[in-house]
């Protein structure tokens, strides 16, 4: 094929590895795919207008940044108009990986405030930036107080607390993706905690009324049959 069709090779820490075959880094990948309708849109704006940023992030040989235009770039056959660089974790050059895919995907994606709370949060737990405390100090510089998190997101510290119990019910992926709310998580723990409550609290019954049952046998025999003790009566 013409050397314009062929995918370049690239050197990532010493080892020659083909741009066609790159994978998306688990820090960008929380973000989910863009929805079908936006990439379309990308496909047909990199047709008419070509890349207004060509610049593709890798770290640890995977894509950090610019997962959606390296998928149209290959679908479209023009890998070759991409510049590929490679992210160097020091803080005179690019600093901290996931402090930038967070505040890079957060500020250009149009997110709802749950969606912004539950990235920050699945971001503090997963990646190592602080896990959620109630307490509005901060003790340590690795921990971040919940007061933090919601400034991180620009959200408020109670959106933060339903992020934190979604992440608890390990259904932050759905409310990222917008598959659901957190309002919806939350409502169904709280209707399957209820219902919980509620088998617990007729089995507390069953068993109070078979001790009754059997308190109640034991009386009654021992009114009409006075020739037997009350430890004779089967328990």
């Amino acid at each position: 094929p013409p050397t314009c069709c062929v995918p370049p090779i690239l050197s990532i820490h010493r080892e020659f590895v083909r741009s066609n075959t790159l994978g998306r880094h688990e820090l960008s990948a929380i973000f989910g795919d863009m929805p079908a309708d936006d990439y379309q849109s990308l496909l047909t704006s990199v047709q008419r207008d070509g890349f207004i940023d060509e610049v593709i992030k890798l770290y640890d040989g995977k894509i950090l940044d610019g997962w959606h235009r390296y998928c149209a770039a290959r679908e479209l056959n023009l890998i070759r108009k991409l510049r590929f660089q490679v992210w160097h974790e020091d803080e005179h050059r690019d600093g901290d990986p996931k402090a930038f895919v967070l505040g890079r995907n957060i500020e250009r994606r149009h997110l709802t405030p749950g969606q912004r709370a539950q990235i920050v949060v699945s971001f503090s737990e997963r990646f190592g930036m602080g896990r959620p405390k109630s307490e509005e100090s901060v003790p340590s510089g690795t921990l971040k107080s919940r007061q933090q998190l919601a400034q991180k997101a620009g959200v408020g510290v109670r959106t933060i607390a339903r992020a934190v119990e979604v992440e608890k019910e390990g259904e932050s992926e759905a409310v990222i993706r917008g598959k659901k709310t957190a309002g919806e998580v939350l409502l169904a723990k709280d209707r399957e905690t209820a219902k919980q409550a509620e088998t617990e609290m007729w089995e507390a019954f069953r068993v109070i009324e078979e001790k009754v049952s059997r308190d109640d046998f034991k009386r009654g025999a021992c009114r009409h049959h006075t020739n037997w003790g009350v430890e004779d009566i089967p328990a």
